[in-house]
């Protein structure tokens, strides 16, 4: 090989070395500070059926028949990447107090990307029992408005070469209150 070939060799190798450098420091950084933002879920319980606390909390029922209405909200105002899909077959809702009140599946919801989206779901409890001590402290709290349940909603996260996984959202929800965030686990 010339000596005039083997520079201009050595000089693009070094150009390329130095831009796929340069693109392999730089894009990251540029991704990172354009990231989109989470997508945020809530959910607000809508109704309860079956919990009158004067007759079911303090009474002599032994066992409760609970009807939670829920809508869970996805925004995704902020990600400009993926949709975003909740519910569905081999979904499940499930409001706990300490105990197990009531469970439910959720429709599914999909929410394209930069958009917002809602869907109402049933969880139901049928013959619930619950122990009076919780009883007790869930009527309390529901006459002094302060009741919060935990709200978990399930959803097939899709499966892969190790096998397939759910996403769970876990929510504190305010039975005579507004939307609660969730947290993903």
């Amino acid at each position: 090989m010339a000596q005039g070939q083997e520079s201009k060799c050595t000089r693009w190798t070094i150009g390329v070395t130095t831009i796929v450098f340069f693109i392999g420091i730089f894009a990251p950084l540029a991704w990172y500070a354009e990231r989109p933002a989470d997508t945020t879920y809530e959910v607000t319980i809508t109704s309860v059926g079956g919990l009158d606390p004067a007759l079911d909390l303090h009474g002599d029922r032994q066992a409760l028949s609970l009807v939670f209405g829920l809508t869970v909200r996805v925004d995704s105002t902020h990600n400009k990447l993926f949709n975003r899909r909740i519910g569905g077959a081999g979904s499940s809702v499930v409001v706990y107090g300490d105990a197990l009140l009531a469970k439910g599946a959720v429709p599914e919801l999909c929410v394209k990307t930069s958009g917002v989206g809602e869907v109402a779901a049933d969880a139901w409890g049928l013959n619930v029992q619950v122990p009076q001590f919780l009883r007790d402290r869930l009527a309390g709290e529901l006459e002094s408005g302060q009741a919060v349940v935990d709200v978990a909603v399930r959803t097939p996260a899709g499966c892969y070469i190790n096998g397939c996984f759910d996403a769970v959202l876990v929510c504190k929800a305010r039975i005579q209150g507004g939307s609660s965030p969730c947290f993903s686990m």
